[in-house]
């Protein structure tokens, strides 16, 4: 599957994808503080277009993501909503947001 992503204001082509690894995604998002990134990942797994994957088992060597942390960080009403955005995503969609939150770092 081909995306594309806007940055600068030009259409830059996408790599082709095959699989994104939610674990280690919404943990490398966690790790770079981008709360809010990894909640909207959050909602993508628990109840969007990645949630076929929140089932795999997490590698002994990775911890899961604290969502309870998140939660209180952002607050529980900023949460919701970012998780109920994260559930409506495209693929693409997800894949565009995951690239914008790692441009602004």
């Amino acid at each position: 599957m081909t995306a594309e992503t806007i940055r600068h204001g030009e259409r830059l082509p996408r790599i082709k994808v095959a699989r994104i690894d939610p674990q280690a995604t919404i943990e490398i998002l966690s790790m770079l503080g981008l709360i809010e990134a990894t909640a909207v990942l959050l909602g993508s797994v628990f109840d969007g277009e990645l949630r076929r994957l929140r089932d795999l088992p997490v590698p002994p060597d990775r911890r899961r993501v604290d969502v309870r942390a998140v939660r209180e960080t952002i607050g529980e009403a900023r949460f919701a909503e970012l998780l109920e955005l994260g559930a409506r995503m495209s693929y693409d969609e997800i894949l565009d947001h995951i690239v914008a939150a790692l441009n602004g770092v």
